[in-house]
């Protein structure tokens, strides 16, 4: 009797830990993750539904030419969907990113959302920055998604943006920079 009581508090035991991890792999990424994006060619299928669904918009808002060391404010707006909470993953090929909205964070190189956030008025939008460091084509890439907020993935759905490319061009010269600049010539 004691030898079936113990395999049961084991068997018990061990459905625990599956389930406990079980949980933390699939539904515990509350505060965010990053690597879903095209960049990585990965997207929310871990949690939010194994496909991307155009049911649910992204869309990458900000200038499409910065010049190079500029900051620019640009927003990742997500609508559709079960439209309750959601969230993102952004990236981009070179430069810098800095969340503006408080539920945005950084991690690595990329931001994610700090927790689900609540939908208003059908849409949901997170502000960040981005400073280019190299002149050329850089690309920013989003994904978003669309939560009913049940702490399951059923019912939760996802998609991409389309790639946002930045012209990013030399720094202008202005009059100020050449009148301020001193050239001295020796004969």
């Amino acid at each position: 009797m004691l030898s079936r009581n113990l395999k049961a508090e084991q068997l018990l035991f061990s459905f625990f830990i599956m389930s406990f991890f079980f949980f933390n792999t699939n539904y515990a990424r509350q505060n965010g993750i990053t690597g879903r994006t095209k960049k990585f060619n990965a997207g929310c299928n871990d949690c939010h539904g194994a496909n991307a669904t155009t049911s649910v918009t992204v869309m990458i808002m900000g200038p499409d030419t910065i010049e190079v060391n500029q900051t620019a404010n640009y927003s990742v707006m997500i609508m559709g969907g079960p439209a309750i909470k959601g969230g993102t993953n952004i990236a981009v090929s070179n430069g810098t990113l800095t969340g503006i909205s408080a539920s945005l964070k950084k991690v690595s190189d990329e931001l994610t959302h700090v927790s689900p956030t609540s939908f208003s008025g059908g849409m949901l939008e997170f502000q960040f920055t981005y400073k280019a460091t190299t002149t050329g084509t850089q690309t920013v890439f989003a994904t978003g998604n669309s939560v009913n907020g049940n702490g399951q993935s059923s019912g939760d759905q996802w998609n991409w943006a389309p790639n946002k490319t930045i012209t990013v061009i030399p720094l202008a010269f202005s009059e100020d920079n050449i009148s301020s600049a001193k050239t001295f010539f020796l004969f």
